[in-house]
């Protein structure tokens, strides 16, 4: 039951997140992917500036802080990476 939860929570996510940096989603499974590592990355990071996360609304707020912040990362090198190629193929 958890386990279903996870992942339509990790949809919601990951959803949000593709909206919130203005780009396209990564499908189904790729935003449930973004959605939950989002969580842990974002999990990971309040709790280093020593911030407590209480309820749904607080944990929901992290996870798609973490999801934008795994976007912009993957987004970042993905795209230096076609660039490169586009450049080497002129």
């Amino acid at each position: 039951m958890y386990i279903c939860a996870y992942l339509i929570i990790g949809f919601i996510v990951g959803s949000i997140s593709t909206v919130v940096i203005a780009r396209n989603g990564l499908g189904p499974l790729g935003d449930i992917f973004v959605g939950l590592i989002g969580a842990v990355i974002g999990g990971f990071g309040f709790r280093l500036l020593g911030s407590t996360i209480y309820g749904v609304w607080d944990s929901l707020v992290t996870s798609v802080f973490g999801a934008v912040i795994l976007l912009i990362i993957v987004r970042s090198t993905i795209g230096f990476r076609n660039s490169k190629s586009h450049l080497s193929k002129s």
